[in-house]
């Protein structure tokens, strides 16, 4: 009798064997593929960080510009935004740690963008230009912005270690 369960026993004990085998293969490929997805978003957050700062600067080259005479037009109202809500989205979503950075990043192109609208507005109210500290006050923000750029890139930089 026990001869015959031999050969059911093995059976059966290779198919547990097999499906835990199964199993452990599928959660190792499930935990690469996050690790995937989540050092290919730090890495979208990376870019759109230089985005924001390169934003920055085209906003004060256009001000500069228009400040000194060369630009021949104001810029619409409409102007193009810096891509600061996906940069937030991206990282309060897959690395929390570098979220309150990315949120002050934000709030600092904000800031820029607005002071930028302000000086257009108070030059268009006053009908000649402002003074050069006007310029200067309006443009203020732009450090800040490069400053918390470096920063959410060097953080990036540790945080994505965790991913590879």
């Amino acid at each position: 009798m026990l001869k015959d369960l031999i050969p059911v026993l093995s059976v059966m004990a290779g198919g547990i064997i097999g499906f835990l085998g199964a199993s452990l293969q599928q959660r190792a490929s499930m935990k690469l593929d996050r690790r995937k997805l989540i050092r290919e978003r730090l890495e979208e957050v990376y870019l759109l960080s230089r985005q924001v700062e390169e934003w920055g600067l085209d906003q004060v080259k256009e001000l500069t510009s228009f400040f000194t005479g060369l630009g021949n037009h104001k810029p619409e109202s409409g102007a193009e935004d810096p891509p600061t809500v996906r940069l937030v989205m991206l990282a309060k979503i897959y690395e929390p740690r570098i979220a309150d950075v990315s949120v002050r990043l934000s709030g600092e192109a904000d800031i820029l963008q607005h002071n930028v609208f302000e000086y257009y507005l108070d030059t268009a109210k006053a009908e000649e230009p402002l003074p050069i500290e006007a310029l200067q006050k309006a443009i203020m923000p732009l450090d800040d912005l490069q400053k918390t750029g470096k920063e959410l890139r060097a953080l990036i930089e540790r945080c994505v270690q965790d991913y590879i």
